[in-house]
């Protein structure tokens, strides 16, 4: 059974940015728009996140 990786920097950041984008989207710019894009934003942000984190499961840790 495979062990989950260890975190990266790159998770915390995508952590942060994420929550930055909807934060800026409900507090500073609240328009459906705006809505409506960050959270496409974040979407698209979660999954490549998400597909970084699989590759990282099954490769193992990557150097950078």
């Amino acid at each position: 059974m495979a062990e989950l990786p260890s975190l990266h920097r790159y998770d915390l950041f995508t952590a942060v940015v994420v929550v930055a984008i909807v934060a800026f989207a409900y507090l500073v710019y609240p328009t459906h728009l705006m809505l409506v894009s960050a959270w496409l934003t974040a979407i698209t942000i979660s999954l490549c996140w998400l597909g970084f984190f699989v590759y990282r499961l099954a490769y193992g840790d990557v150097e950078f």
